[in-house]
């Protein structure tokens, strides 16, 4: 769409998707005013309100998802089902249909294409009635033990057990401290220093981008105040205040040829597994 501000940035190797679900992060709509929304020979937007009837849309469900009423992971599912999905498309379902807080990151690690040759994720089906998002969390991780599951202040983060043991992997590092004052949310993950996902920590192990479909010039504004606290736990930070839980999927090896692992981060109101996987293939890419 020309001349909107569209987010997409490659470091390191992953990609990473940010959904609108619902430390110290603050965020404020009606501060959102007075600026310049578009890029390039595009239209100019002086105010929220000036932003095409779509986009608009899409901007305000960013500022709604504050207000959900979220299912804890002790409340209660009345019904839960899948068939012949994979572990993350069925968190992706109890996220989206229960309005539980979640985290879901499809990266195997070690990211090596020789080792990953021919690795598929597996189908899983379960039913259950009048349970909680903590149990169904626990029988889809029996089903496929590939995945493994924690929680982080009542956000559920589900990741490749492999990756969630490694001390390699670039979520798992311990960052002294990461700060950023009042802020669009995504540029906290990547744009102008400091960006979460440009610190040489991440960068010099995967490439992880954003996508965003709107100017982010109008999204919500943060402040991030962390110390002693991981990349997973910052994302978490985020996400918690803003009502989003957020997806990071593996893409396979770096396009810039460095021979690094490439992931999406999502975060926004709708959570999809993206990449390949959203194409109905469980087989991960290998390059």
């Amino acid at each position: 769409m020309k001349g909107i501000a569209f987010l997409f940035a490659v470091v390191g190797g992953m990609a990473l998707l940010l959904l609108p679900f619902g430390g110290s992060v603050r965020a404020d709509q009606e501060a959102v005013v007075g600026i310049s929304g578009g890029s390039g020979d595009g239209p100019q937007y002086r105010s929220i309100d000036d932003l095409p009837a779509n986009i608009r849309q899409r901007v305000d469900e960013l500022y709604a998802a504050r207000n959900r009423k979220f299912t804890s992971l002790d409340g209660v599912v009345p019904e839960f089902s899948v068939a012949e999905v994979n572990v993350a498309e069925a968190v992706a379902k109890l996220s989206n249909e229960h309005n539980v807080l979640c985290g879901i990151e499809v990266v195997p690690w070690p990211a090596d294409p020789k080792k990953l040759s021919g690795f598929t994720l597996q189908k899983v089906s379960l039913c259950l009635r009048n349970a909680t998002p903590r149990q169904i969390l626990n029988n889809l991780v029996l089903l496929d033990p590939t995945f493994a599951w924690v929680e982080d202040r009542g956000i559920a983060n589900v990741v490749m057990r492999q990756a969630l043991e490694s001390p390699t992997y670039p979520l798992n590092i311990r960052l002294p401290a990461f700060h950023a004052k009042g802020r669009p949310y995504s540029t906290v993950f990547v744009g102008e220093p400091p960006s979460l996902l440009g610190l040489a920590e991440i960068v010099d192990r995967i490439a992880i981008g954003t996508v965003a479909g709107w100017p982010r010039e109008f999204e919500p504004p943060v402040t991030v105040d962390a110390v002693n606290a991981t990349p997973r736990q910052i994302i978490n930070q985020v996400a918690r205040e803003l009502g989003m839980s957020w997806t990071v999927v593996w893409m396979g090896t770096d396009p810039d040829q460095t021979g690094r692992p490439w992931a999406h981060l999502f975060m926004v109101p709708h959570i999809e597994i993206a990449g390949p996987l959203r194409s109905g293939s469980n087989t991960l890419p290998q390059k």
